[in-house]
């Protein structure tokens, strides 16, 4: 009862009845009244007691005002549905792995996570002792093989020259044997034009023969004309006959001189031939020693060529993203990673990770709004991006379940700080919103009305 009498206490009523209220108040609260009177001030406790005629006037004017700026507030503004994903700075593009091709122990590594590097800038060292030993060793056997090379080349020198002597004065022997045989293969080359133009003709009478015999049958031509025919026919292959034996002729000389020259060549041949064999096995001995040479150059170019890859260089300008290794001497193998390198050039996108019950609604193109963990975005705001690809599939790991991998680019790589850019780095983490829609706030004040009407209308 003492709860509505005080709520209608700041109504305004008669004064009697004000009075009646007051009085009600004491005598039901005394206790209260006396308490509250002792701890407002009296100016309070005077407008408690009394409020001016215009306070409920000013109370609805108030209430109408605060409710118009609420109803503006729900009607213009909106409320932006976002998706969360997290993840960190990536050079877009692809990154440049350091691996070295041989395995060795890490002596020097002058790089650390996050450092600035150019091109052909030195990034690790490995021991290369082993190397230079078989690089000596090398070079001490290719310089063996050099010299015992110049020592048989020399040899074979000197012998070629004495051969040489002595075949000289064998073919002046030999030359008187070799003009007989050149006149005698003339005679037989001679006898063979002879014989192709005999044959030339055997064969024309032969067709004339074969042309008038149909003519003579009918009595066209007389026996007379093909008797010529065929007599010429026969005068050509006694010629023929007689050419081949010349030709034999010719061919027998031939041969008795080729023996005599052969004769004379084998005795050349029998005074030079320890000449030869002696000029053969230095030849051997020299080709052996020119592939040995070939082969150990070959191991020594690779040899030094290993070592030179024990000095692990930047193939590009750019950002050290990853440092594989922890500490030195530590051993490393052909192709293992060591570390990634960014190019300078490749513009830095969030490479961040979406799980799968918040990629429902997102799309390429979509803005972003990108908040990094080193710089507080209540102090330096958030940087706006927007989504430039979505992984077609989802994937699950252990401590993060399943997720989708999403591609934010930045429309800056950069903070201002005190009128100063701070640029990002590759490696910075941050928590992108990306927003899927925006709503206005009235409507999502009535949207839950509205799913009732609306399921009271299907019902």
């Amino acid at each position: 009862m003492s709860s509505k009498t005080s709520s209608h206490s700041a109504l305004p009523t008669p004064k009697k009845e004000a009075k009646t209220n007051t009085s009600a108040i004491s005598v039901s609260a005394p206790t209260a009244l006396a308490q509250d009177t002792t701890t407002w001030s009296p100016s309070v406790q005077s407008l408690l007691e009394k409020p001016p005629a215009s306070l409920p006037i000013r109370l609805i004017l108030g209430g109408l005002v605060f409710g118009i700026a609420v109803a503006s507030w729900a009607w213009w503004g909106q409320i932006e549905e976002v998706g969360n994903a997290q993840g960190k700075l990536v050079p877009q593009g692809r990154t440049y792995k350091i691996q070295p091709s041989t395995n060795g122990r890490i002596t020097d590594l002058l790089i650390t996570e996050g450092d600035t590097v150019t091109a052909e800038q030195v990034l690790a060292i490995l021991d290369s002792e082993q190397h230079q030993q078989r690089i000596n060793q090398l070079e001490d056997k290719l310089a063996s093989y050099e010299t015992q090379l110049q020592q048989q080349s020399n040899l074979l020198m000197i012998t070629t020259l004495e051969a040489t002597n002595r075949l000289q004065i064998a073919n002046s022997e030999i030359q008187g044997q070799e003009i007989a045989i050149a006149g005698e293969e003339e005679k037989i080359n001679n006898n063979y034009r002879l014989l192709e133009q005999l044959n030339s003709e055997i064969t024309s009478h032969e067709q004339r023969i074969e042309r008038l015999q149909p003519l003579q049958e009918v009595g066209a031509i007389s026996q007379e004309y093909i008797f010529q025919a065929e007599q010429l026919l026969q005068d050509s292959k006694i010629k023929s006959l007689r050419a081949e034996s010349d030709l034999d002729t010719s061919k027998t000389s031939l041969a008795r001189l080729k023996t005599e020259r052969m004769q004379k060549q084998q005795q050349k041949d029998t005074v030079q031939l320890e000449t030869e064999e002696k000029i053969q096995q230095l030849e051997i001995s020299i080709q052996d020693l020119q592939g040995k040479i070939l082969e150990t150059q070959n191991e020594l170019r690779l040899a030094q060529i290993t070592q030179q890859e024990t000095v692990l260089v930047a193939p590009v300008s750019g950002t050290v993203l990853s440092v594989n290794l922890q500490n030195v001497g530590q051993v490393v193998q052909p192709g293992e990673t060591i570390a990634e390198i960014a190019p300078q050039e490749a513009p830095l996108i969030l490479d961040a990770i979406l799980p799968v019950e918040e990629a429902g609604f997102i799309e390429e193109d979509m803005t972003v709004n990108i908040k990094f963990d080193a710089y507080p975005y209540q102090d330096y705001g958030v940087i706006n991006g927007r989504v430039i690809d979505i992984a077609p599939n989802s994937r699950a790991e252990e401590n993060i379940g399943s997720f989708y991998e999403v591609k934010i680019a930045l429309e800056q790589n950069y903070i201002t700080n005190n009128q100063r850019k701070i640029q990002f780095q590759p490696g910075q983490t941050a928590n992108a919103e990306i927003i899927i829609r925006r709503r206005r706030i009235i409507d999502v004040i009535f949207d839950p009305l509205k799913q009732l009407q609306e399921g009271g209308l299907n019902l």
